[in-house]
């Protein structure tokens, strides 16, 4: 189908400008972990975390970590650091994620270590990384309107 302004060209993400987002999206999850880490304090009078729960405070930061891309791609199928770089997250038949697609994104993507799975993609005729081909998705790109 040609580009036409209401049909954006869709283009796979290229390995620096995922690399670029994911920069972004670090910088922006490592504030939520601190903020996070702080709303812990005050259980603890400011102190160390007991050994006891350290297993639970990890935990709570898993659930933080995942939380902060399941619900940015369930909300609009992209992350801050995404939407910077018109990026989107899409089913392989090009069509937005629901959260079974999304759980799976996230599960393939701590399988195969985040941003070591984008080592894959000059070895994809279709630019895809490891997390892409475990969890049928894709991470494209959208190109802004034209102003």
């Amino acid at each position: 189908m040609p580009e036409t302004p209401s049909t954006p060209q869709v283009r796979p993400a290229g390995f620096f400008r995922r690399l670029g987002a994911a920069a972004y999206d670090t910088l922006l999850l490592a504030a939520i972990l601190i903020a996070g880490t702080f709303a812990v304090l005050p259980l603890t009078d400011g102190g160390d975390i007991p050994a006891r729960w350290i297993p639970v405070f990890q935990l709570y930061l898993l659930i933080l970590t995942g939380g902060f891309f399941l619900l940015f791609w369930l909300w609009g199928n992209q992350t801050l650091g995404m939407k910077a770089w018109h990026l989107y997250v899409r089913r392989a038949d090009g069509q937005s994620i629901g959260y079974t697609d999304a759980m799976k994104r996230l599960m393939a993507t701590v399988l195969t270590l985040g941003p070591v799975g984008l080592l894959s993609m000059p070895f994809d005729k279709h630019s895809r990384s490891l997390a892409d081909m475990l969890s049928a998705t894709r991470i494209v790109r959208i190109p802004p309107p034209r102003r």
